[in-house]
């Protein structure tokens, strides 16, 4: 809770509570302190009131009778006709108390004087304010007010709309230090249900209204600046897919941490007008095949992404790729020098199966028990023998080499790419007369 305090006029004080109301001690301090000083007038504002528990309502009550001993008055402005309802249900009937604004209570402090006030004994200016409730069987909501015999007796007939149990003294010439001393059986705060429900209603209000201003903000400006990154593989085999990306981003993309991914960020911002927000993307890799091979993008989000699929048909070192970006038509820029190298794994595949060759090479020839001591010479006598009837070993080494270039012309003739012919007769499509 926060307390403001102001000067009126007279050693009159005005007293503003701001804050959380769900502890009034604060508020209590404050007058102690002020009628320590010698005030002893005040104006108290309940605008931030919107219900009081009973531990609340004895302690305020408890400080309009210590006022009142000083000498002195309080009266309660802005104060709602719920709160006002408490008051009452507590059995508090002074309606002196209450005023309707800050001048009607001013006058009113300043017209009062201790010496307007009927001659009464302490005891019978606090049982004034006396209250007790009885239990009643016959009371359906489980408690009747009497008040004191200076006031009229009155009991509740409605449901206890705060969904608490009021109990107080029985004691008719108790003090009102102990006759507002209540305490409170709680079955259902509804009030404080309403406040927190209230309290999430307003918050939610208050996030929605800041977002909508800043879309409102933001839908004012005429034109759409992004930022555009390339992501691709610097390196990539052929035949293979490899996935390119293209982002356009309000601000600057986070650098990406990877040995196999190489980015790289435009140098100006594409600029469009928000009644059109679609650029057209095409990306330029020499030697790959590119699915698709142009996209159109929105680029109103923040972040927005172009998604392609690269594959490599033949091999190449240091190439240089680049991406264009198209608006109504019209290049408004160019993310260009996108090295990349297509390569093939020949020495590691080779690798790969001396490693799986090796082991069964052994194994099978242990399995049928040769002996590279006795068949090596048998193995050399043969071959000098061929290579005689080759005429030496040039023309033994002529003729394997035509034995090859013979195998792989057959291979290459076999395995060679052929040119398709256009379909004509699938789903033929006629004019009908």
């Amino acid at each position: 809770m926060k307390i403001n305090i102001k000067h009126l006029q007279q050693g009159i004080y005005l007293i503003e509570v701001g804050g959380s109301t769900d502890n009034i001690s604060p508020l209590k301090s404050a007058i102690d302190d002020l009628l320590r000083d010698g005030y002893n007038k005040f104006v108290v504002d309940m605008n931030k009131f919107d219900f009081l528990g009973a531990e609340n309502l004895g302690v305020l009550v408890q400080q309009i009778q210590i006022v009142r001993n000083r000498g002195g008055e309080i009266r309660f402005i802005n104060i709602n006709q719920t709160l006002l309802g408490i008051f009452r249900y507590a059995g508090f009937n002074d309606e002196s108390v209450f005023a309707s604004g800050i001048k009607n209570a001013t006058q009113e402090l300043l017209a009062h004087s201790p010496a307007d006030e009927p001659e009464s004994s302490p005891r019978e200016n606090k049982n004034a304010y006396e209250a007790t409730i009885q239990k009643s069987g016959l009371d359906p909501y489980g408690s009747t007010i009497q008040a004191s015999e200076s006031l009229p007796a009155r009991q509740s007939n409605i449901e206890d709309p705060y969904g608490s149990t009021i109990q107080t003294s029985s004691a008719q010439n108790k003090n009102l230090d102990t006759l507002y001393g209540v305490t409170i059986v709680s079955k259902n705060d509804r009030a404080s249900s309403r406040r927190e429900l209230k309290s999430e209603e307003v918050y939610k209000e208050t996030i929605q209204v800041e977002e909508s201003k800043k879309k409102n903000v933001i839908s004012q400006q005429p034109e759409i600046k992004r930022k555009s990154t390339i992501r691709f593989f610097k390196r990539m085999y052929p035949f293979c897919i490899f996935p390119l990306k293209v982002i356009f981003s309000q601000k600057k993309i986070q650098e990406v941490v990877s040995e196999k991914i190489e980015q790289v960020a435009s140098e100006k911002d594409v600029v469009v007008q928000r009644e059109k927000p679609i650029v057209e993307v095409v990306p330029h890799f020499p030697g790959c095949l590119i699915v698709p091979s142009r996209k159109q993008v929105d680029i109103t989000p923040e972040i927005a992404e172009a998604n392609f699929s690269v594959t490599p048909l033949a091999e190449s070192k240091k190439q240089l790729g680049y991406v264009e970006i198209l608006y109504n038509g019209k290049v408004i820029d160019t993310v260009e020098n996108l090295r990349y190298n297509v390569e093939k794994q020949t020495i590691a595949k080779c690798a790969l199966y001396l490693s799986i060759i090796s082991p069964v090479i052994s194994t099978s020839l242990d399995a049928l028990k040769i002996d590279f001591n006795e068949e090596l010479p048998a193995a050399i006598e043969w071959l000098s023998q061929a290579t005689q009837l080759c005429g030496g070993k040039t023309g033994f080494g002529a003729i394997l080499a035509g034995v090859f270039l013979f195998i792989s012309l057959v291979f290459y003739i076999a395995k060679r790419p052929k040119q398709a012919n256009p379909i004509d007769n699938v789903l033929p499509v006629e004019e009908s007369e």
